[in-house]
């Protein structure tokens, strides 16, 4: 059964991996029901998203990272196209502070000017998450010729980054910083100036960043776990406390997130 919706996500080229997180693509091929509202779900990245509709105007916005979700009027026949950038790459690339971009959004024209016409014209000929591949190499082409890879980055926080990745956000912070060789304090003042956030918040985000891949896409091949089993396996003390924690980051309860999830073909997940 085509499900209304539709998501993908595509790995940049290897030379962006420093400052990429993921491309992705978001198709509205009908609402789920009268009155539907998308919900974005935090990711703690800086994201340059751009929607082209059939015959009509193109949009394109730079929203900041976030702790919570936020809500988005979506229509038929609307087609998304967005880089993700690494937590501590995406104020450096747009060329803002990252504790300014927190929380905000902004028109994508007014933070990179004039070299997003190309972008913005070339991705309206890209109508489908199947033309994912091309849309790839466009946005591998922007970036390389309009940002580049020779960013100003903070080394210590691109491996903290790496690690509360690596660790699905279930790592202690104390821990991170020994071996780092920094104080907590230190780590603290650097994430937060080169993402927005503190450790903590991006960690509790991939946490339950996690915890819902896991229930889009089981694990080893499997059958679809159990909320209980999704908790256990993200490092949440319960089943209560899963709920707790994914409900302040989507503003869904589990039963409202299933049926949300059930709603939207997930392809192609790299991150």
């Amino acid at each position: 059964m085509t499900k209304p919706l539709r998501y993908v996500e595509m790995p940049a080229a290897p030379a962006l991996s420093g400052i990429v997180a993921t491309y992705w693509g978001f198709s509205i091929r009908e609402l789920p029901h009268p009155g539907f509202t998308h919900h974005v779900w935090p990711d703690g990245c800086a994201t340059l998203a751009i929607c082209t509709v059939p015959d009509g105007a193109s949009v394109a916005a730079l929203v900041g990272a976030s702790v919570t979700a936020s809500s988005v009027a979506v229509h038929p026949g609307e087609q998304y196209w967005g880089i993700r950038f690494r937590p501590e790459a995406g104020g450096a690339c747009c060329g803002r502070s990252a504790q300014s971009l927190r929380h905000r959004r902004f028109d994508a024209r007014d933070v990179f000017g004039s070299v997003l016409t190309p972008l913005i014209q070339a991705l309206a000929d890209f109508r489908d998450a199947d033309d994912s591949s091309a849309v790839a190499t466009t946005f591998d082409r922007f970036l390389l010729d309009t940002v580049g890879v020779d960013r100003p980055l903070d080394v210590l926080v691109q491996r903290a980054v790496d690690a509360i990745v690596a660790e699905d956000g279930t790592g202690l912070i104390t821990d991170m910083a020994v071996r780092l060789g920094v104080t907590v304090r230190q780590l603290q003042r650097r994430f937060r100036a080169a993402t927005g956030l503190t450790p903590k918040e991006y960690a509790s985000i991939r946490r339950g960043r996690a915890a819902l891949k896991r229930l889009v896409v089981p694990e080893n091949g499997g059958l679809q776990p159990g909320l209980a089993q999704v908790a256990f396996d993200s490092g949440y003390a319960d089943q209560a406390h899963l709920a707790r924690e994914v409900g302040r980051l989507t503003t869904l309860t589990p039963t409202m997130l299933a049926e949300r999830l059930d709603d939207i073909a997930h392809d192609h997940l790299v991150d």
